[in-house]
């Protein structure tokens, strides 16, 4: 789960792409965002950073610094 805020929160889903902590969600589930964190299931929120974006396309790549056996 991903929660930003900026305009309020929101909530969407995504999925890890690699072990550097890369994660791909949806653009307007960040777009605007002041602050993004993830939220594994067996865990507390997880600070993470905007990389890259694609409006076009709708999607976004975030980073976490996370240990890869944590993801």
């Amino acid at each position: 789960m991903f929660q930003s805020s900026g305009l309020g929160r929101r909530a969407g889903s995504g999925f890890v792409w690699d072990q550097a902590g890369h994660i791909v969600t949806n653009f307007h589930v960040v777009e605007r965002a002041e602050q993004v964190q993830i939220r594994f299931r067996s865990g507390d929120p997880i600070p993470a950073r905007v990389v890259g974006v694609s409006p076009d396309h709708d999607l976004a790549v975030l980073r976490v610094s996370e240990a890869a056996d944590r993801l």
